[in-house]
C-alpha cells in the first residue's frame, strides 16, 4: 500500500477554508488506497486514527492553533497588534508556523512516517507547511507533491510582502520549493500563468485541480418573501482588494441583501457606513454558517452575491453558490478566474446585468452543478495527476 504523508496544520478545522480541499485530497487517496497520515498542529503532542487517516498532532509552540475538533482557533491570551503581526512575519520567514514546521519536522512520529512515505503532500497558505514538506522531501528522498490554493508572491495574502526585503525573502523559499516538488498543482489557470512566466522551466509540472462542488444541489421548497438575497463570507477582511461599497453599486434601490459570515469590527464599522451611504438597501447580518450547511442557506435565498476584485483567485463561496443552484450575481474583473470560472454558466450574470439576474431570482428553478465544477470531475483530475506519482 502507497502512503502518502500531509502537512496540514490546520487539518480537524472545519472552520479553515483549506480543510474542505484537504477533505476531498484525504478522501481521495483513501478510495486509491493509499494510506493518509495528517502532520497537524495542536495544544499538545498525541495521536489518533479514523477509518481513513491517521493523524500526528504536533504542539503548536505560539498556540495559534486550537485542538484538532474544535473548529476554532486557539483564544489568543492578547488582543491583535498590527505592530506585534508585523514583527512576527518580518522574524519568522515565511509565517509565524515556520516554528510549528520545524518542530513537527524534528518529531520522532513524523520522521518515522516519513522514513515510510511513497509521497508528501503540503497546501498553502500558509507557506511554512510547504517550506516544511520541501525539506522532508529533500532529507527522505520523497517525492513532494506542493498544492498552491492561493498565490505566494503573486496576489500576496501578506502585506509585508510589499517590501522588496521580504520579497527577496520568500522568494528565496518559493523557488527552493517549487524546484524541490515534482508536481505543483494550482486552483486556476491564472495562478498557473504567474508561475509559468516566473518559472518557464517547471511548465510541465505546473496542473490546473479547481475546487469542487461536494453536495448535490438542495430544494428549494419556497423563495422567501420579500425577496432576499445573500452574501457569505468576508469582505475585505479576507482580501484587502474587496470593498463593500463596489460590491453593492450593481444593486438597485430596493434590494434586500443579508451578509452572512463572522466579521471583525473593521467589517460590521464598513457595513453601518454603506447603511448610511445606501438608505434604499436593506443590509442585513447573520453569523457564520458551518460549511456543510451553507449551500442549503443560500438555497433559500431568491439570489446570491459572489464578489473577486482578484485575477487570478476563485472564492471558496462560488462553489457554495454553485452548489446552492440559486441565480449568482458575479462582481469580478473581465478576463480573471472567477469571470472566466461564470462563463456560458445560465446561473451566473455580470454586474451589467443585473436587471436579468433579478428577474431570474423570482423563478424557484435551480441549476445543476456545472460538470467542470463537479466533485466526480475534479476527482478525475486529481487521479490523473496521483498516476503519476511517486
Amino acid at each position: 500500500m502507497n502512503h502518502v504523508v500531509v502537512f496540514a496544520p490546520w487539518r480537524g478545522a472545519e472552520v479553515h477554508i483549506g480543510n474542505r480541499r484537504m477533505d476531498r485530497f484525504c478522501r481521495w487517496f483513501a478510495e486509491s488506497g493509499w494510506k493518509v497520515t495528517v502532520v497537524r498542529a495542536g495544544r499538545s503532542d498525541h495521536s489518533s486514527r479514523t477509518d481513513a487517516e491517521e493523524h500526528i498532532t504536533v504542539r503548536d509552540p505560539l498556540g495559534m492553533h486550537g485542538e484538532p475538533g474544535e473548529d476554532v482557533v486557539a483564544t489568543p491570551t492578547r488582543a491583535p497588534n498590527a505592530v506585534r503581526r508585523w514583527l512576527g512575519y518580518a522574524l519568522l520567514v515565511p509565517d509565524p508556523g515556520i516554528l510549528w514546521a520545524r518542530r513537527a519536522l524534528r518529531d520522532t512520529r513524523v520522521r518515522q512516517a516519513l522514513a515510510g512515505a511513497d509521497l508528501i503532500l503540503a497546501s498553502s497558505p500558509g507557506e511554512s507547511a510547504l517550506v516544511a514538506a520541501a525539506e522532508a522531501s529533500e532529507r527522505y528522498a520523497v517525492p513532494f507533491w506542493m498544492d498552491m490554493r492561493d498565490g505566494w508572491l503573486d496576489e500576496p495574502l501578506k502585506p509585508l510582502l510589499k517590501h522588496g526585503w521580504q520579497r527577496w525573502r520568500e522568494a528565496r523559499l518559493e523557488r527552493r520549493c517549487l524546484a524541490q516538488a515534482r508536481v505543483v498543482t494550482v486552483t486556476s489557470a491564472a495562478w498557473a500563468g504567474y508561475l509559468d512566466r516566473r518559472y518557464p522551466a517547471m511548465r510541465d509540472r505546473i496542473r490546473v485541480l479547481t475546487n469542487a462542488v461536494d453536495a448535490d444541489t438542495p430544494p428549494v421548497a419556497a423563495l422567501p418573501r420579500p425577496p432576499e438575497l445573500a452574501y457569505a463570507g468576508r469582505i475585505g477582511a479576507s482580501r484587502p482588494e474587496r470593498n463593500i461599497h463596489q460590491l453593492l453599486a450593481p444593486l438597485p434601490d430596493g434590494v434586500r441583501l443579508t451578509f452572512i459570515g463572522s466579521w471583525p469590527p473593521s467589517e460590521e464599522a464598513a457595513l453601518a457606513q454603506a447603511r448610511a451611504a445606501r438608505p434604499g438597501l436593506t443590509l442585513l447580518r447573520e453569523p457564520e454558517v458551518p460549511p456543510a450547511r451553507l449551500p442549503a442557506r443560500l438555497a433559500a435565498a431568491s439570489g446570491i452575491v459572489v464578489a473577486s476584485a482578484s485575477h487570478a483567485s476563485i472564492p471558496a463561496k462560488w462553489f457554495d453558490a454553485l452548489a446552492a443552484g440559486r441565480p449568482i450575481l458575479v462582481l469580478a474583473p473581465p478576463g480573471s478566474a472567477l469571470a472566466l470560472a461564470a462563463e456560458g454558466l445560465p446561473q451566473a450574470f455580470r454586474a451589467d446585468r443585473t436587471d436579468d439576474f433579478l428577474a431570474a431570482c423570482a423563478s424557484a428553478g435551480t441549476h445543476p452543478i456545472p460538470e467542470r465544477f463537479h466533485h466526480h470531475t475534479v476527482r478525475a483530475a486529481f487521479r490523473t495527476i496521483l498516476e503519476t506519482l511517486p
